[in-house]
């Protein structure tokens, strides 16, 4: 309960059609399954040195979506020409 100068806030009619809306329309978590990048990363992590080319490739495309922010509809748009190496110092 919140009083101030006296009012209680909480008998407002502002403040209960606020709680009653709320209470009515709760809101539900934008996903409703969250997969584990753990099981993908103890996968990758896994592998044998001697990959293909195929999937050095496809390890290579799963490493770079999940340091990045990008989609993968937005992968196949990427040229040689588009990524940048820098030496860590």
């Amino acid at each position: 309960m919140l009083i101030c100068s006296g009012q209680d806030f909480s008998q407002l009619k502002l403040v209960i059609d606020l709680k009653d809306g709320f209470e009515s329309r709760p809101q539900l978590p934008k996903y409703e399954v969250i997969w584990d990048v753990g099981v993908v990363l103890d996968y990758l992590k896994n592998l044998t040195d001697e990959l293909s080319l195929k999937m050095l490739t496809m390890k290579l495309c799963v490493l770079f979506l999940l340091t990045t922010t990008q989609r993968c509809q937005t992968l196949h748009l990427i040229t040689l020409s588009d990524i940048k190496i820098q030496s860590q110092i």
